[in-house]
């Protein structure tokens, strides 16, 4: 395979036969170690971005404990949903 990639960063395989090549358009040719260290460093930031996405669900569930005391109103019907949502993001990828 003949590896290339966009100015997005995203990486594209074609075909070594040139059967593909009216495909490349204006894409930057890489090599085999080069996609699988840009595909690492894509794995590593995903990862922080999730650990940091999780970090901040659990944060705004604990800054928003007291308000489930509160008598129900629109704002505590809210907090109430928001905090679901962060619950199973929080389920869903830890």
């Amino acid at each position: 395979m003949k590896y290339y990639i966009d100015n997005n960063n995203e990486i594209f395989a074609y075909e070594l036969d040139g059967s593909q090549d009216f495909l490349i358009g204006d894409k930057t040719q890489i090599t085999e170690e080069d996609v699988k260290r840009i595909n690492d460093e894509k794995e590593i930031q995903f990862q922080q971005t999730t650990e940091f996405k999780i970090s901040e669900a659990k944060k705004y569930l604990a800054d928003t404990d007291f308000k489930m005391t509160l008598d129900y109103d629109k704002d505590v019907s809210e907090v109430k949903v928001k905090r679901a949502e962060a619950r199973q993001f929080i389920r869903d990828n830890e």
